[in-house]
């Protein structure tokens, strides 16, 4: 993050500047392509260190047109997810929710989530061979503070 921080205070010498045309402004086409092009992939400030969920509670945000989970553990530590249940893929909350407790349960076939986005429970699974619930975590998103901002990045792969 650092070389990134870098880049964006070193001086890039324009001396001359043009507005974008008025349709950058309300085309999908053209939001999906910065979604895509700049966003994605990016550390995006995503709040205020004073935002940030208390410990044992989580809020829901968006990063780069994914679904996010901010999360703080009972120990502080805070932490990012994808908002999405690894069984069947359902969001975890709604966007923009907020909410505390010892886990993350999802709406869908109730399994459940430690705060550190370890699976804690595989609602009617059983026990069949080969299942290993470490396989199925929630899928981390890197989080940062710099300067009481808090930074996350959100990867086209995940």
């Amino acid at each position: 993050m650092n070389a990134n921080v870098r880049r964006i205070d070193d001086p890039v010498g324009i001396t001359t500047a043009r507005t974008m045309p008025a349709t950058w402004y309300s085309s999908t086409e053209h939001h999906q392509h910065e979604i895509e092009a700049i966003w994605r992939g990016e550390w995006v400030c995503v709040g205020d260190v004073d935002e940030s969920p208390a410990p044992g509670a989580w809020r829901s945000i968006t990063v780069g047109g994914l679904p996010v989970l901010l999360v703080r553990d009972r120990e502080g530590v805070l932490r990012a997810f994808l908002n999405v249940c690894r069984h069947r893929a359902a969001p975890l909350c709604e966007h923009g929710a907020e909410g505390g407790g010892a886990a993350l349960s999802c709406p869908y076939h109730a399994w459940l989530y430690r705060l550190d986005g370890s699976l804690a429970r595989a609602q009617g699974v059983g026990d069949p061979e080969g299942f290993d619930v470490a396989d199925y975590s929630l899928k981390p998103v890197a989080i940062a503070v710099w300067r009481r901002w808090l930074w996350a990045v959100s990867y086209t792969h995940l």
